[in-house]
């Protein structure tokens, strides 16, 4: 590194380090107590830099905290979001008082206030008995706005669990989005989370149990390119036994013709996801979709594809994947590599347990079985991600069969704990 390189390096960590200290100088935080300071006064604190009655002052990209596992009812809709705000909600759910109209629980982005982009991080909160009409997001609607969910709940709302659209660059990470349903007469979005252009990463997270009723699918994951392009991510994740009346029931990509969509699946699993339609796991209409190191078997559709429907883009596998049941990819549209397993087993119990568990770290998942054909699929130094969703190593001999590969899917199998002295008939009588 040449002189003039280390000179702009250290100008630039010095500047990056006073924009840290300025913006951290700048921020309020708003202690929420429920009874003199409510949320909506603290959101309204935090949009307008002042203070409102019981609420401290909001300054710059402030931060609300919420007291430690209360429960807050809403009985009318929170201000919109508009400017970056973190909410640490220390265990607090977040509720709709079911009496009440329908309603986001919360709203980041506003119409009146397109320019802001703002950003919300939400940590360790549940939200849930949210309902908006047209699937725009029960739970969590943004416009024009990015979410930053960590290790959260969405669960039970109607209308979508999470609606983000245009323009957003969003994450959801170690969080469960579960038991939402898209609204009965919804025609666009679907049930669990819904994307419409730009950034998405899913990571660490479950996506279960969501039914969408919407014309065109998608219970798990609606993507699509309506307002532009969209990139979405997922890792080490777990999409299991959600619904769709029509395609896609795990995810779900629809293309209106404008932007290329991209799509990648790392080290994930994808079951039990049942389609009325097309595409049981998987439903991709003209994204350029990548699948590695993932588990999709045991998913089923009434039409095309019971693990994978493809129609248009691309779809790339031959990364040591494992799709489909009894000799069958159960798929269509495209093309098994080389390095990619179609299971002889039958019975997805013989692959994997099927029953979402408490398995170690904060979502659920699905451990591999014993004799998977899963286990130990992947050569170690071609393993995508050093540890798994629950937070396991990659690359562990799960099996005991002296072999130290890493597994497909979300989850890799870990060493029976079993008393190794009296294994293998060595035990008295």
């Amino acid at each position: 590194m040449n002189n003039t390189t280390k000179t702009f390096c250290k100008t630039t960590l010095a500047a990056a380090l006073l924009l840290e200290l300025t913006v951290g100088a700048q921020a309020a935080i708003i202690n929420v107590d429920n009874s003199s300071c409510l949320l909506a006064d603290a959101i309204t604190a935090a949009n307008n830099d002042e203070a409102t009655p019981g609420c401290s002052t909001g300054n710059g990209d402030d931060v609300i905290e919420l007291p430690t596992d209360s429960t807050i009812t809403l009985s009318e809709a929170l201000p919109a979001i508009i400017n970056n705000v973190t909410i640490n909600a220390n265990g607090s759910t977040i509720t709709r008082d079911q009496a009440a109209a329908e309603f986001s629980i919360i709203q980041v982005g506003s119409i009146d206030y397109i320019d802001n982009l703002p950003t919300l991080v939400l940590n360790d909160a549940t939200i849930t008995g949210g309902s908006r009409a047209n699937n725009l997001g029960g739970g969590i609607s943004t416009l024009d706005a990015s979410l930053i969910l960590n290790d959260s709940i969405i669960s039970n709302n109607t209308g979508g669990g999470l609606t983000l659209s245009r323009f957003n660059s969003s994450e959801i990470n170690r969080s469960v989005i579960s038991y939402n349903q898209s609204s009965a007469v919804g025609f666009l979005y679907g049930a669990a989370i819904s994307a419409s252009s730009g950034n998405l990463t899913i990571s660490n997270s479950t996506i279960a149990n969501n039914t969408s009723n919407s014309g065109l699918g998608g219970a798990g994951i609606y993507a699509s390119n309506y307002y532009g392009a969209l990139n979405l991510g997922i890792y080490n994740s777990t999409i299991s036994s959600n619904t769709a009346t029509f395609d896609g029931a795990g995810i779900f990509h629809y293309d209106f013709n404008q932007f290329t969509s991209t799509v990648s699946v790392v080290a994930s699993t994808i079951t039990n996801n049942q389609s009325q339609s097309n595409g049981g796991g998987i439903y991709n209409d003209s994204a350029d979709f990548t699948v590695s190191q993932t588990l999709i078997s045991g998913n089923t559709a009434s039409s095309n594809g019971n693990e994978i429907n493809s129609t248009g883009g691309t779809f790339i596998l031959n990364d040591y994947n494992l799709i489909g049941l009894n000799n069958s990819n159960g798929s269509t549209g495209i093309t098994i590599g080389a390095t990619d397993i179609v299971p002889t087993q039958s019975n997805l119990s013989d692959i994997i347990e099927t029953t979402l568990a408490d398995n170690g770290g904060t979502t659920p998942t699905h451990k591999l079985t014993l004799n998977s054909p899963a286990v130990d699929a992947i050569n170690p130094a071609n393993c995508a991600t050093t540890s798994d969703q629950i937070g396991n190593t990659r690359g562990n001999d799960g099996n005991g069969d002296q072999v130290n590969g890493c597994d497909i899917g979300a989850v890799e199998l870990q060493a029976a704990q079993d008393d190794l002295i009296f294994m293998n008939g060595f035990e008295t009588n």
